[in-house]
């Protein structure tokens, strides 16, 4: 009987170990996205890379991780694919919608919460 207490005691433990895991990632990319959504944005891409699904841009020093979608607006060119670093990107405060400014064009990207 002591055997199966415990047992059901360390899967329990396990279970709230990796609830809180998946908490705190989750929180972490909410906050990214808060700190994105309330920025202003005006200036030129130092940097730019791609993980997996998000792009993290380096704009003014201020790094920023998003997740764009394409659509017609960007002849529904990916982000990462038609930015280069030295573009011009601007966003004003409390917007989704991201501006690149690449040869000259004007391509429209919205930025989706995670």
């Amino acid at each position: 009987m002591r055997k199966i207490y415990n047992r059901a005691l360390v899967v329990c433990i396990i279970a709230i170990v990796v609830t809180a895991f998946f908490l705190l990632i989750n929180f972490v990319k909410t906050k990214k996205y808060q700190d994105f959504h309330a920025a202003q944005i005006n200036g030129k891409l130092d940097t730019l890379y791609r993980y997996r699904e998000f792009i993290t841009i380096d704009v003014n020093k201020q790094a920023y991780t998003i997740n764009t979608i394409s659509g017609p607006l960007s002849n529904y060119n990916q982000f990462d694919a038609i930015a280069k670093p030295g573009d011009a990107v601007y966003k004003l405060a409390n917007n989704d919608t991201l501006n690149l400014v690449h040869q000259g064009k004007v391509y429209l990207y919205t930025v989706k919460k995670y």
